[in-house]
This record gives structure tokens, C-alpha cells and sequence, in this order.
């Protein structure tokens, strides 16, 4: 079973997973040497200070089959897991592996008719008027045919995919990092992928994202940045300003969760997310706030010392920003950040070692 706390499975509909814990790359492992099935269950609220342990579990779940594994350098999977069936957690075993294993009851779905499946439609007619034209047509064709829960998975199959498609990404760079972009569909926003090694371990990098104080000594075009406000989740609102070459400086404010951390002895990973904020904070007269702007951070270990870094974020520069600006930040900006971010966790390293 393998535990998340905000992705959703449902039967007929398919999640892709990027697998790089240990523990939940051995779990595929066996999946994939047994039957290829294991369950999508969620973590209650509050599970960001136990997480490495076993924080409680939401009782639903979704137990999925794995389809288009493939294997990636350190033992780590891309995977799609395929929803099967429903099921409610009835206990959870003592387990002889490092993942979390549960003893659940298969569910079938329930049958609902009249008011409730109104509802379910009228959320089908604000689907519809999201996605492309053909999505739309195949969703209301589709539809049309079935009834009760099933209308609720299939609205899921076919629209959540076409939400969540957002077109294929284009390499704008390949040294020293890989570098994606792709466009949002009906949109100005502009996904970015960045990937690569950076020469330092997990623990000096999560320190160098994490310390906010020291961005505007090392953080390309950053002038000010510090932590508003802590809240009781752990999860932290930070403001940073950008003083921008040609443009009008920029600055933004955001909600920062850290959904993992290294260990006291400097072993494990560090994964964050963040989410827009920007209303947290009055608007300066003399900058753009940026409304979209939203990200995460994938920092893992690998044997030679180094760490293995996914830099993936979306975000609106706001105001009128010529493409070329755009696309040029895109394509040295990001590897200019990552060089950065590199220099500063090399920087800690050695401090820690003086010490």
C-alpha cells in the first residue's frame, strides 16, 4: 500500500507515479513480481510530522494494476497504476518489509439515482467547457451511456487526463541540466521541468532552499526573500522580490509545504511543494505581483555523494513580458538557479565539515 497525501485514484481512471523512496521502490518490485497490484491510500491531515513512520491513513483506498513501468537509475520507477476497485481499510498488518501493508475489504460501488446524479451532470457541464473541443464531445457521448458511480469514474477517465495533458514537452536545454517546457492549453502559463546532478549532498541542498534569508546573497535576481508567517502544519508563507533585468521587478508570495526531510544523520530525501499566496501580503505599487506560481522540489541521494535534482514549477510573469524574455529565462535562467542553489549547498558542506 502505498500511502500519499493529495493524489486521488479511482477505478477506470490512472495516476502516474514517480516511485524514488526505498521502501516504495522495493514495493514495486514485488508488485511487479507477483500479481502487478498494490493500493493508492491517503494520509490524514497532520501526517507531515510522522511521515517517514506511519502516519494514520484515510480507510479508503484504491487498489490499482501497474501498467507502463519503467526502470530508472538508483533503482527508482516512472509508473502508471490503473484503478481497479474500491476498498476500506479494515487494519493494518505487522509488516516484514519497510512499506506499509493493510488488510482491506473490496467495495462495490453504490448505487445512486435522481438528485445525486443531477449533480454529478451539472459538474459534467462545467468539465466540458475545460478541456478541447474533442475531449468534450467524447465526454458527452460517453456519458450519455452510463449511470450511478460509474458516470462519476468516467467523467474522471476522460477529463482529468485532458486537464492534466498540457502538451508535449519541449527541450530547450540539455547542459549542465535537462530543461522541459511546455504551454498550459487555454492559457499563457508555461510549465518548466528541470532536471539533473548537483555536487552536494540532499541535506546542504534542502538547507540552501529552506534558509530564505541567504537567497539574496546567492539566488540569481533576487533582492529580498524571508518567511511571513509559520503555521501550525509546519507549512510556511514566504515572500521574495526580484529586481529583473529590462522588466519591471516582480515579486510574490507563496505557500511552502515540506512533504519530506532528510533524516537527523543528513540520510534520506527532501520533497516540497508550493502554491500561489498572493493576497497574503499588501501589493507594492512599484512591482508585479505574480498570481500564478506554483512548483515543487524532488531533491535524492545517489551513491557517488552528489543528488539527483527535479525542479518542476508554473508561473505567470505577469504584465507584458516579450516572449523572448520568456523563453531566454526558461532555457539559462533555470540552469543559471540550479548553479546557484549548487554553489550555496557546496558552500554548507564545507562549513559543516570545518566544524
Amino acid at each position: 500500500m502505498f500511502p500519499l497525501p493529495s493524489v486521488v485514484l479511482f477505478p477506470g481512471s490512472a495516476a502516474p507515479l514517480h516511485i524514488f523512496e526505498p521502501r516504495y521502490r522495493a514495493m514495486v518490485k514485488d508488485a511487479l513480481d507477483g500479481d502487478s497490484v498494490f493500493a493508492l491510500a491517503q494520509l490524514q491531515e497532520g501526517w507531515e510530522t510522522s511521515y517517514l513512520g506511519r502516519p494514520p491513513l484515510l480507510p479508503m483506498l484504491c487498489a490499482g494494476v501497474i501498467t507502463q513501468p519503467e526502470l530508472l537509475p538508483e533503482g527508482r520507477y516512472n509508473l502508471m497504476l490503473a484503478g481497479l476497485t474500491r476498498a476500506r481499510v479494515i487494519r493494518e498488518l505487522e509488516s516484514s518489509h519497510e512499506y506499509r501493508e493493510v488488510e482491506a475489504e473490496v467495495l462495490e460501488d453504490p448505487k445512486f439515482e435522481g438528485p445525486e446524479e443531477a449533480l454529478v451532470r451539472q459538474a459534467l457541464v462545467g468539465l466540458t467547457q475545460r478541456v478541447p473541443e474533442q475531449v468534450a464531445a467524447r465526454l458527452s457521448r460517453v456519458t450519455a451511456k452510463v449511470h450511478g458511480g460509474h458516470l462519476a469514474d468516467v467523467m474522471l477517465l476522460l477529463a482529468v487526463p485532458a486537464l492534466a495533458d498540457d502538451g508535449e514537452w519541449e527541450t530547450v536545454a540539455t547542459s549542465p541540466y535537462t530543461v522541459k517546457t511546455r504551454p498550459r492549453p487555454k492559457s499563457e502559463v508555461r510549465e518548466v521541468w528541470a532536471e539533473g546532478d548537483l555536487d552536494a549532498p540532499v541535506k546542504d541542498i534542502q538547507d540552501a532552499l529552506t534558509v530564505m534569508k541567504r537567497f539574496s546573497s546567492f539566488m540569481p535576481y533576487v533582492k529580498d526573500a524571508r518567511e511571513v508567517s509559520k503555521e501550525d502544519d509546519g507549512s510556511v508563507y514566504t515572500y521574495t522580490e526580484l529586481d529583473l533585468p529590462v522588466i519591471t521587478g516582480r515579486d510574490y508570495v507563496v505557500h511552502v509545504f515540506q512533504d519530506e526531510s532528510v533524516r537527523p544523520d543528513g540520510s534520506g530525501n527532501f520533497r516540497c511543494h508550493w502554491v500561489a499566496a498572493p493576497d497574503v501580503l499588501p501589493l507594492h505599487e512599484d512591482l508585479v505581483r505574480l498570481t500564478v506560481n506554483e512548483g515543487t522540489w524532488e531533491v535524492t541521494p545517489k551513491p557517488d555523494g552528489k543528488s539527483h535534482v527535479i525542479y518542476r514549477f508554473a508561473a505567470d510573469p505577469g504584465g507584458l513580458v516579450p516572449v523572448f524574455l520568456i523563453n531566454y529565462g526558461n532555457q539559462h535562467g533555470v540552469g543559471e538557479t540550479l548553479g546557484a542553489i549548487e554553489k550555496e549547498a557546496q558552500r554548507r558542506q564545507k562549513a559543516r565539515v570545518v566544524h
